[in-house]
């Protein structure tokens, strides 16, 4: 993590690895749903160490593809949406609306 003078965080530095460790049963408590973000591939096992969880759906934002066909492809076996080249976040917060039941 970088932060300014003033001690706010602006910049986050994290690998994959180190996310999948940071998502831990400790941090998610009794929580048995988690939204997942994530802009690899491997982004995917983030919550693989979380023992609890029952319900998990994965987003995955292919950003910058070399062959937009085949990597949407190989992102949908991982992920369950997948949101290519600057994507709106419309489907991630149409989401998060629908499981608060959120009405507008």
């Amino acid at each position: 993590m970088v932060f300014d003078e003033q001690g706010l965080k602006i910049e986050f530095k994290i690998n994959s690895v180190a996310k999948r460790l940071t998502i831990t049963d400790e941090r998610v408590g009794n929580r048995q749903s988690i939204i997942l973000l994530g802009d690899i591939k491997a982004d995917v096992n983030m919550a693989q160490n979380v023992k609890n969880k029952k319900n998990v759906i994965s987003i995955g934002f292919l950003n910058k593809p070399k062959d937009l066909e085949k990597e949407v492809h190989d992102y949908l076996e991982v992920f369950d949406i997948v949101i290519a080249i600057g994507g709106s976040w419309k489907e991630p917060l149409r989401i998060l609306k629908e499981i608060l039941d959120i009405k507008e």
